[in-house]
């Protein structure tokens, strides 16, 4: 049986945190983020 991968939205005060793929492309080109944090499985 194969495992399903699971995308879920972070919920904010007022709903749903929705982030726009150019921010997201900004911020993973410009490594602007806590590197030590981030864990893959």
């Amino acid at each position: 049986m194969m495992a399903q991968l699971v995308v879920q939205e972070i919920p904010g005060i007022y709903g749903s945190v929705r982030v726009e793929e150019i921010i997201l492309q900004c911020i993973w080109a410009e490594q602007d983020f806590f590197a030590d944090s981030l864990c893959t499985d």
